[in-house]
């Protein structure tokens, strides 16, 4: 549903904090729909993160569509 950089960091268990409260924002939104965080790359940069977040969503809308990513607004 959504590519996402953050520096907001990590829990406990490895998992992105911004990521796992999205989740659970949507999952109170729509509780019979599973789902998941995934942190899919680390950076040592911002600017580095967020080039390899915009290429992430354009790939990927090139593949499944222009409306594959619905909470993604832009390409970033």
């Amino acid at each position: 549903m959504k590519y996402g950089e953050s520096s907001v960091g990590k829990n406990a268990i490895g998992q992105s904090k911004r990521a796992e409260a999205q989740v659970k924002k949507l999952m109170r939104q729509n509780p019979d729909v599973g789902y998941t965080s995934q942190i899919v790359r680390e950076f040592n940069s911002k600017l580095a993160a967020r080039a390899s977040e915009t290429r992430y969503i354009k790939t990927h809308r090139k593949v499944f569509g222009e409306d594959s990513l619905t909470l993604n607004k832009n390409n970033r």
